[in-house]
């Protein structure tokens, strides 16, 4: 309770088994922490994306988790934070013909 309304969390089989991804609700809108769930733009961009070999131990439900929660993040206009991502910090999502594709990319989040 005491962490307030604005924070929520999602957990996944994402790089571990039920990994935690905070969810802020800010006043210029909702950032996810994807973690190694999203470690970059690319992998946002396709539920088929993976984590690499290592993480291949039930790579099944580890898409069905992707598969499940990105088009949570294209409706709620919630913006994924990539913390493996040299050019992008935070993009939101929205559905393309190919799969997804990347708007409102930010290469720096400043807090105030």
């Amino acid at each position: 309770d005491w962490l307030g309304d604005g924070i929520r969390f999602y957990f996944s089989r994402g790089h571990s088994e039920g990994q935690m991804h905070a969810t802020f609700s800010t006043s210029h809108g909702t950032i996810v922490f994807g973690g190694d769930f999203w470690p970059t733009a690319w992998h946002a961009q396709s539920t088929d994306r993976y984590m690499p070999r290592f993480d291949s131990r039930d790579t099944p439900s580890l898409l069905a988790n992707k598969r499940a929660f990105l088009p949570q993040v294209v409706s709620g206009g919630w913006y994924l934070y990539f913390y493996h991502d040299p050019n992008t910090l935070t993009a939101q999502i929205q559905r393309s013909v190919d799969g997804y594709s990347l708007i409102n990319q930010l290469g720096v989040v400043a807090w105030e």
